[in-house]
């Protein structure tokens, strides 16, 4: 055959194929691009909800988080038959406020307030691991209820420990469910006061002087629940609360030994 007519044969065979190459090499190398642009865009939106629940979390316990960024939750109201608070009255505030200024009293309380989150979070720790210690070994004393830090406000920090739900079937209407259950509870909130106590005693005040504290616990039933959407508040009401508060502000402060001051509920 002539040169030409094999040369016109070739081309007849590579020209389709290469219309047809050209288009999908480019149309991957364009899906490449926008997968590389995906993975970066998921990457930094799972950072974004990672700090967004570290936030959440600061904000209200866990359990608490977990329902609120579930969405599941549209409003969270959750009754408690056996809790016990425990308010920590801080009685000087005001003369310290007066005598040091403002910014000496914020970093007072700061340096306060963050020995007893640290007690807060000591005992937290320490009742998980008695729990699954409790699990594995049979014949152990149950853990206690956790302590959970509620709030802090001028001069006052709340924490609350709420006692397990009795299954239904198990109520004794004689006697009421706070009253049975009230043991743990409320000596978790005890023995979270006694370390607070003693922890208080290494913070001094801006005049030097040690730094006293009052405690008080109360016991019964409570309402918990999330107050707000921007800058949401978890939070405890009801007359427990109330008396609670009242425990604090009339006990005797911690000077020489420790004390806590107990509602009857409580004892």
């Amino acid at each position: 055959e002539d040169w030409w007519v094999v040369v016109l044969d070739v081309v007849n065979q590579m020209v389709p194929s290469t219309v047809f190459l050209v288009p999908l090499a480019e149309t991957a190398r364009q899906l490449w691009r926008e997968l590389a642009r995906n993975k970066q865009g998921l990457e930094g939106l799972e950072r974004d909800i990672e700090l967004q629940g570290r936030l959440l979390r600061a904000l209200v316990p866990a359990p608490i988080s977990k329902r609120l960024m579930s969405g599941e939750e549209t409003r969270i109201a959750d009754d408690h038959k056996a809790a016990s608070v425990l308010f920590v009255y801080v009685p000087d505030v005001d003369e310290v406020m007066a005598r040091h200024g403002e910014t000496a009293t914020i970093d007072w309380l700061n340096s306060l307030f963050a020995k007893l989150d640290g007690c807060v979070c000591s005992w937290t720790e320490g009742s998980r691991s008695s729990a699954n210690r409790s699990s594995s070994e049979e014949g152990d004393r149950p853990a206690l209820p956790i302590l959970t830090k509620v709030e802090t406000f001028s001069n006052f920090y709340l924490a609350v420990s709420i006692g397990e739900e009795e299954a239904d079937g198990e109520d004794d209407e004689a006697v009421p469910l706070w009253e049975r259950q009230h043991v743990g509870h409320a000596e978790s909130a005890v023995m979270g006061a006694l370390r607070m106590a003693e922890a208080a005693r290494g913070v001094q005040r801006p005049d030097g002087q040690r730094t006293v504290v009052k405690f008080g616990v109360n016991s019964g039933p409570l309402c918990a629940g999330v107050v707000s959407i921007h800058a949401p508040r978890w939070s405890v009401f009801g007359d427990t609360v109330n008396v609670g508060s009242r425990m604090a502000s009339t006990s005797s402060p911690c000077i020489a030994a420790t004390h806590v001051q107990l509602s009857n509920a409580t004892a």
